[in-house]
């Protein structure tokens, strides 16, 4: 805001100074108290969210703990929907915190299985006592306690059917796909029931020499019927709904149908005393008569592939009979009798349940258990083995979903043969095929099948397996080097390799055509074409358990004791020289080199070591929480991941770098461990046991930790593509307290730079209203000095009016008398120069005249535009010859100079008279410069204050005489003060005053 310092008044001036002031002083009040209110406040919410932040610290810990505890508990417990629980308990603690226990728990939860409870339910009858579905799960059958039969329809697509029987009890109820057809035991009847008709379509009687006719009603090649006794040695199969009789079964004494497989043919029976039977309806033939059972069968199911047959004894137990090898496997499954065995299609889960009320989960090959629930009685799996029908009085019949365990399987030997099967384990080359060893022979299994295939092997059994290629396998056994190939038949035990019948040597290790083996104790490296010569090594009596290192370059062993058996020593030797090359002293029972040779494992029944080859320098311990075992150890086929055994059923995922333990992983069946591989593409892990292989699929582990929120355990896993959003963490948690701050920060620094900003206004306000001042003074005194000046020089004028009328009156009489004389005179030459000097002093008298009177008079003339340029151009010409004569002198005028609107004569008299005193002033020699140039905005410097207009045009007349003294200067304008004093051509002093008058008559 510009003011006019002229137009402004003192008390405007002083009003808005004082405004100034006041709002200097609220905003220097006002910043001092907001940065107290800031500081304030920021103490405020320091100490509250430090408070907040221990207060949600403590939660998250006690929410930790909890959450952590109830994965422990839903884990143990075994209930069906647990492990959806168990995973959303650790996706909230995996909000919170990493921790390694996380991790293990998270590992076991994902091992297990799980049945979830889909929303839909099936009502029955209040008074129901038994239930059965068909094989597809899409229609019921619901006996009530009164006999009547309830047919329906899970789905509800069709109306249920109402039947009523004259029978006071119905169990064992079965039905065709779709309950076209029903059948049970009505009383002591057989009955067969065509519900949409009504009516009963065949009936034999229930108990037949007291064995239980039990109907066993299905589909055989399209056709529905019925296998069932006709008397107590007669087995017959009959078409539905006519009764036509298809196949007949003859036995040499009474018996009872267990559980039939339509699509196979396959039909178990048992007799009066208890053995088991397995016929086929199609051959009408005996396959094979198992020892008599504890109990008579209660229920029974097959699996798919009618390879494994599953039964529910009379009290208590389950079994699982192998029909390919006549093996059963059993346990006590239930505290009470009538127990019902339902096996999963797969043959891999069972479902069973007792009169005690209780439904629980079984792995069918390993028989543990995977969950129970009470209250519940399975009915059946779809053919898919997805769903299972389940019952319950109160909810009816629902479906529960079946999960299996997306990381872990658990690989079975069906029992009968030697204590167990963990002593190798080995992959094929591709990863279709893995082998475990055991004292008799070999275990192989196909990828996805569960199953085995039983191949003999040497006596005293095999290890140091080693696939060739995929077809290709060789071990050692009977201190032989031994080979197997894959044919049409199978796995085929071949002769021994060339060069190899060595007598007296135990083979332990094989590597690029080479063979470590040790007779009596040592050591001896054998080229097994024969090509170099054997190769000793220095040794120690004892010595067992020899292993290539990758590169070729080291063979590494322990000692055992002759006397204890114990692992004594580890010795390593140069695989070119047979040198010894590093001991190590302690019990050392395992040594394995990495598939890089950059790490040599150290196994003892307390630690592992991880050992640098070259140096032999141990970089690493790995402490085992259990002494017992064989402390093996396995390394994947990157050398990134090192697998332990930490105790009898736990291993442990190690990183061989840093010797961090990543992952512990823990069989779901306690099994003590015995040897472990990982997979070629590293995938999987298997580990050994004594009956069973377990495998542990690590890819799918690494996403399921992703989903989970608790990042790969091995660092450079991909992530999940669907990982859920893990809970708000403890930062996340914190942001209301800390954006409080901040806001308030952010306000409190807004306002501060806005006071600031405020301050400068109102400091350049105050610096605008003292400058005001400061040049309105000095135009006051310009003014008054201009007043006083003015005042001077009217009353100059008056008097000079006056004086120079007189003084031009006598002027007259003397030019008139000197006229007179000169005349009268006549050519008298004294008297002519007397006369005509007389005329000159009157002459010059007229011109002091004109002088004075130009300090009274006003200009009358008029303004027309014109140009400067021809101005100074026509005084020049006019003064040159008198007054410019010996002097140089120097126009500066810019060609695009704009006319001037000005008086004239005034300019004229004012340029006139200043280069004149110019002239006077250098004395007729020098430099005079005469200029012009443009001007806009204010004139500071300017003797006289200029009227406002929009531009200027500045002349300027400067000369190189020898100036003005500067205490001179100020009274350069008063009348009759002039700085020539001496000389003939003293100055009058009235110049410069007249063209400071002449200027401000102009304006």
């Amino acid at each position: 805001m510009n003011l006019d310092p002229i137009q402004t008044s003192a008390e405007e001036l002083q009003r808005r100074r004082d405004a100034v002031h006041r709002a200097l002083t609220r905003a220097n009040t006002a910043g001092f108290a907001i940065v107290l209110g800031v500081v304030a406040l920021a103490l405020v919410a320091i100490s509250l969210g430090r408070r907040a932040a221990q207060e949600r610290a403590r939660a998250e810990e006690r929410l930790f703990e909890a959450s952590l505890a109830q994965v422990q508990a839903l884990r143990l417990a075994g209930r069906p929907g647990n492990r959806g629980a168990s995973l959303d308990a650790l996706r909230t603690a995996a909000g919170i915190r990493q921790n390694p226990e996380l991790l293990e728990q998270a590992a076991a939860v994902l091992a297990t299985v799980d049945f979830s409870p889909l929303p839909e339910r099936h009502p029955l009858p209040e008074d129901t006592v038994h239930v059965a579905v068909d094989r597809d799960l899409t229609a019921v059958a619901a006996a009530d306690a009164k006999g009547a039969l309830h047919v329906s329809r899970l789905d509800a697509s069709a109306p249920p059917v109402f039947l009523r029987t004259d029978a006071m009890s119905v169990n064992h109820l079965a039905l065709t796909t779709g309950g076209r057809f029903v059948a049970g035991i009505f009383d002591d009847r057989l009955q067969v029931w065509d519900p949409a008709a009504g009516k009963v379509l065949l009936e034999r009687p229930a108990q037949l020499n007291g064995l239980l006719n039990r109907p066993l009603l299905d589909e055989t090649e399209g056709v529905e019927s019925i296998l069932c006794l006709d008397d107590s040695r007669t087995l017959s199969l009959r078409r539905l709904p006519d009764g036509q009789q298809l196949a007949v079964l003859q036995a040499e004494r009474p018996w009872s149908p267990v559980a039939w497989h339509p699509r196979s043919g396959l039909v178990a029976i048992q007799a009066a005393n208890r053995e088991l039977e397995l016929w086929n309806v199609k051959t009408q033939s005996r396959l094979w008569r198992l020892p008599p059972l504890p109990q008579m069968v209660s229920s029974a199911s097959w699996s798919a592939d009618a390879r494994w047959l599953a039964l529910g004894l009379g009290y208590y137990h389950l079994r699982v009979v192998d029909t390919a090898t006549l093996q059963m496997t059993g346990w006590q499954g239930h505290t009470r009798e009538e127990v019902r065995a339902i096996l999963r299609p797969q043959g891999d889960l069972l479902a069973s349940h007792s009169a005690d009320g209780v439904m629980r989960i079984w792995d069918a090959l390993a028989g543990t258990l995977q969950l129970s629930s009470g209250g519940a009685q399975p009915l059946g799996f779809d053919a898919d083995g997805v769903r299972l029908a389940v019952w319950s009085g109160v909810e009816g019949v629902r479906l529960w979903q079946t999960t299996a365990s997306p990381v872990h399987r658990v690989l079975k030997v069906p029992p009968g043969y030697p204590a167990w099967c963990g002593d190798e384990v080995a992959f094929s080359p591709d990863g279709s095929r893995l082998v475990t060893t055991g004292p008799a022979g070999l275990w192989t299994w196909e990828t996805g099948d569960r199953a085995p295939v039983f191949t003999r092997a040497a006596e005293g059994g095999c290890w140091g397996l080693r696939f060739l290629d995929n077809k290709t396998l060789v071990g050692l056994g009977d201190g032989r080097l031994l080979q197997w190939r894959w044919q049409e038949s199978g796995l085929t035990l071949m002769t021994n390799l060339a060069g190899m019948d060595r007598g007296g040597l135990a083979f332990d290790d094989l590597h690029d055509g080479r063979a470590v083996a040790y007779r009596n104790g040592g050591g001896t490296i054998i080229d097994l074409a024969g090509r170099l010569p054997d190769l000793p090594l220095e040794g120690h009596d004892g010595l067992a358990g020899f292993r290539f290192s990758p590169d070729g370059r080291w063979v590494a062993c322990g000692t055992r004791s002759h006397d204890s058996g114990r692992w004594m020593e580890a010795f390593v030797w140069s695989a070119k020289t047979g040198e010894r090359v590093a001991a190590f002293s302690a019990e050392r029972s395992t040594v394995l080199f990495s598939p890089d040779s950059r790490w040599l494992v150290l196994g003892t029944p307390a630690e592992y070591f991880l050992v640098e080859p070259g140096t032999w320098a141990v970089r690493h311990g790995i402490r085992r929480t259990s002494s017992g075992g064989g402390a093996m150890a396995a390394f994947a086929p990157d050398g990134q991941l090192l697998a332990v055994q930490r105790d009898h059923g736990t291993v442990a995922l190690v990183s061989p770098e840093s010797g961090t333990e990543l992952l512990r992983l823990t069989a779901p069946s306690a099994a003590a461990l015995r040897r472990m591989t990982f997979s070629p593409d590293g995938e999987w892990l298997a580990a050994g046991s004594e009956a069973h292989v377990h495998l542990w699929h690590l890819g799918a582990l690494q996403r399921e930790f992703t989903g989970l929120g608790l990042g790969p355990f091995i660092a450079g896993a991909p992530p999940s593509p669907t990982a859920a959003t893990a809970p708000p963490s403890f930062v996340a948690g914190s942001i209301p307290w800390i954006s409080g701050i901040l806001v308030t920060m952010a306000v409190a620094i807004g306002l501060a730079i806005w006071l600031r900003q405020y301050q400068r206004q109102m400091l350049a306000r105050h610096l605008e209203v003292e400058e005001l001042t400061a040049r309105r003074g000095e135009l006051l005194q310009r003014a008054q000095t201009e007043l006083a000046h003015s005042q001077k020089m009217r009353a100059l004028g008056t008097l000079a009016a006056g004086i120079a009328h007189d003084f031009n009156n006598l002027l007259s009489v003397i030019r008139l008398s000197n006229c007179l004389t000169a005349r009268a005179a006549g050519d008298h030459p004294e008297v002519r120069e007397n006369t005509a000097e007389i005329e000159e002093a009157v002459e010059q008298g007229r011109k002091v005249v004109r002088s004075m009177l130009g300090y009274s008079s006003a200009s009358t003339e008029t303004t027309e535009p014109f140009q400067v340029a021809e101005l100074l151009d026509s005084l020049v010409r006019l003064l040159g010859r008198q007054f410019l004569g010996g002097i140089e002198v120097g126009l500066h005028l810019p060609p695009d100079l704009p006319p001037v609107r000005a008086p004239r004569g005034p300019l004229d008299q004012i340029l006139l008279n200043l280069i004149v005193n110019a002239s006077e002033a250098m004395d007729g020699r020098g430099r005079l410069d005469l200029s012009a140039e443009l001007a806009t905005g204010p004139q500071p410097d300017c003797v006289l204050s200029p009227k406002p207009a929009p531009a200027y045009l500045r002349l300027v007349v400067a000369d190189s005489g020898p100036g003005i003294a500067p205490d001179q200067l100020p009274r350069i304008f008063e009348p009759f003060y002039t700085t020539k004093n001496a000389g003939a051509k003293r100055g009058t002093g009235l110049g410069l005053s007249q063209v400071h008058e002449l200027a401000r008559a102009a304006g």
